[in-house]
């Protein structure tokens, strides 16, 4: 099984969603549509010349829309042996009131969702592009069967984009600094 997918073979990834109305991600080369979104641009990713995935729920919305839509994994990735495991990829993300998440699956059907970009201010986007790691190993570690998603769930909002996925081996200790004191 490939660990590496820079979104130039379609055929690795599979749409679902259950949006009304019906709205899926997309392959691209040229970035958003939308009126609003269009302004952000193309994703500036390191293989961008062989094209990424993109919802663009600006050009695929209205008032009435709610978009929750996911781009997945046609086929699982063996995990086995490894005890740590982290998703690295390549983002760029404009956000109004959408929510958006990397899922990790074990058997394709049950979801373990990882928020993404919650500082992401509405009407705001992330750096282009936005590298991300996202560590699942509560889920996805010594694993034969894994399976990966990326999730958009709003309404009528800009737009996500997502390139150079990679399953990468985590780290042992996943810290944050919670609180400073002078």
């Amino acid at each position: 099984n490939d660990l590496y997918y820079d979104m130039s073979e379609p055929t690795n990834w599979v749409f679902g969603n259950a949006s009304t109305p019906e709205a899926d991600w997309e392959f691209t080369t040229t970035g958003p549509t939308g009126d609003f979104s269009e302004t952000s641009g193309p994703l500036e990713s390191t293989t961008a010349a062989n094209g990424w995935a993109m919802f663009d729920s600006d050009a695929l919305g209205s008032n009435s829309s709610v978009h929750d839509a996911w781009i997945q994994l046609a086929n699982p990735v063996d995990l086995t042996g490894f005890s740590s495991v982290a998703v690295a990829f390549q983002q760029y993300h404009r956000r109004f009131n959408d929510v958006v998440y990397l899922e990790a699956s074990v058997n394709g059907t049950d979801w373990t969702s990882f928020e993404l970009n919650p500082d992401v201010a509405g009407n705001a986007s992330n750096d282009n592009p936005t590298s991300t790691t996202v560590n699942i190993s509560g889920v996805a570690a010594n694993n034969a069967t894994v399976w990966i998603r990326f999730r958009f769930v709003g309404g009528w909002d800009y737009m996500w984009q997502v390139d150079d996925v990679a399953f990468v081996e985590g780290a042992s200790y996943d810290l944050a600094v919670l609180d400073v004191w002078h």
